[in-house]
C-alpha cells in the first residue's frame, strides 16, 4: 500500500474553480435588473410624469432612451467573441424594453409596442455603426483578467448552434411584441422614410452623451482630459446646432429656448445613465483601450 501523498490539483484547475462564478457578471446582471425596474416603475409614457414635473419626465426619458445605446456599446466593444456579446445584448435589450412597455401598460396602455420597436431598431443600427467604429479606430474594451473560454470558432464566425440561439431570441422578441399587440393592435410607426430619417437623426443627436461618455469614464486616466475636451467641443459645434435644426423642422413654431431647455434636460438624464452604467463597468475591471494594428 502506497504512502504517497495525494496529487495536488493543477494550477489551471484551481484557477478554473476560483473563476466558476465571477463576481463582475453578478454586478453587471444586477445593473441590467436595475435598468428593467426603472422601465417598469418610472416610464414617463402614459404616467403623466411630464405634466407633473417636466424636469423629472425629461430626465427619465433620457435615462430610458440611453439603454439601447448602452447595450449597443457592449455588443460592439466588449471583450467577448462577437456572438457572445451580440446575443446577450440583444436578449437583454429586448427584456429591458419589454419591461418599459409593461410600465406603459401599468399606467395607461397607450402606444404599446412603439417603444419596443423603436428601441430595438436603435440598438441594431447603433450596434452596426459602432462595430464599424471598432474596426476603423481599434477601440475595444479590455479586462485586467481575461476570462474567454477556449473555442474552435473565429471572432466573427457563426455556427449552427449560434443560428439556433439567434432564432430563439428572435422568437422571444416577436412573441413579446405579439403579446403587446393583443392589448393594442393600432400601432403607428413612421408614415414616411424622410420622417424616419429625421427622427433617427434627432434621437442620435439627443443621445450624444451616451455615445461619448463611455470614452471618458472607461479610458485610462491619462486620456480622460483630452476625450472630455473633444466631447464638449463637438457637442457645442455639431450636436446642439443639429438638434435645433431638426426639432425646428419637426415642431414648427417651437421656441429656441424651449428646444434648448428640453434638450439639456433629456441629455442630463441620458448622461447620468451613461455615467452610472459605465462607472459600474469600470468597477468590474473593464477599460476602453486602442489596440495596436494587427492585434
Amino acid at each position: 500500500m502506497s504512502d504517497s501523498m495525494p496529487v495536488a490539483e493543477a494550477p489551471e484547475v484551481q484557477t478554473a474553480n476560483r473563476r466558476s462564478t465571477p463576481w463582475h457578471w453578478v454586478v453587471l446582471g444586477l445593473l441590467v435588473i436595475a435598468h428593467g425596474i426603472l422601465g417598469v416603475y418610472f416610464t414617463p409614457i402614459g404616467a403623466n410624469v411630464e405634466e407633473q414635473n417636466s424636469l423629472i419626465g425629461g430626465v427619465m426619458m433620457g435615462v430610458l432612451g440611453s439603454q439601447p445605446i448602452l447595450f449597443a456599446i457592449w455588443a460592439a466593444f466588449a471583450p467577448q467573441r462577437f456572438y457572445h456579446r451580440f446575443f446577450w445584448s440583444l436578449l437583454l435589450c429586448t427584456l429591458v424594453s419589454f419591461a418599459e412597455e409593461l410600465g406603459t401598460l401599468r399606467h395607461s396602455g397607450v402606444r404599446l409596442g412603439f417603444t419596443m420597436v423603436s428601441e430595438l431598431t436603435l440598438f441594431m443600427v447603433a450596434t452596426g455603426i459602432l462595430l464599424l467604429v471598432r474596426r476603423l479606430t481599434r477601440w475595444q474594451m479590455k479586462q485586467s483578467i481575461e476570462s474567454n473560454l477556449a473555442t474552435d470558432y473565429q471572432a466573427y464566425q457563426f455556427g449552427i448552434k449560434h443560428l439556433i440561439i439567434l432564432t430563439t431570441i428572435v422568437a422571444v422578441v416577436l412573441g413579446l411584441f405579439r403579446t403587446l399587440l393583443t392589448f393594442n393592435g393600432n400601432i403607428t410607426l413612421f408614415p414616411s422614410v424622410a420622417q424616419f430619417i429625421s427622427f433617427a437623426s434627432l434621437i442620435v443627436a439627443l443621445l450624444y452623451p451616451v455615445i461619448v461618455i463611455p470614452w471618458c469614464t472607461l479610458a485610462y486616466r491619462g486620456k480622460i482630459f483630452y476625450l472630455l475636451l473633444f466631447a464638449i467641443i463637438t457637442w457645442a459645434i455639431l450636436d446642439l446646432p443639429l438638434i435645433l435644426v431638426v426639432e425646428s423642422q419637426i415642431w414648427e413654431g417651437a421656441m429656441t429656448g424651449e428646444i434648448i431647455e428640453g434638450t439639456l434636460v433629456l441629455q442630463l438624464g441620458a448622461g447620468l445613465s451613461a455615467i452610472v452604467t459605465t462607472l459600474v463597468i469600470r468597477l468590474c475591471g473593464f477599460r476602453l483601450v486602442r489596440m495596436p494594428k494587427g492585434a
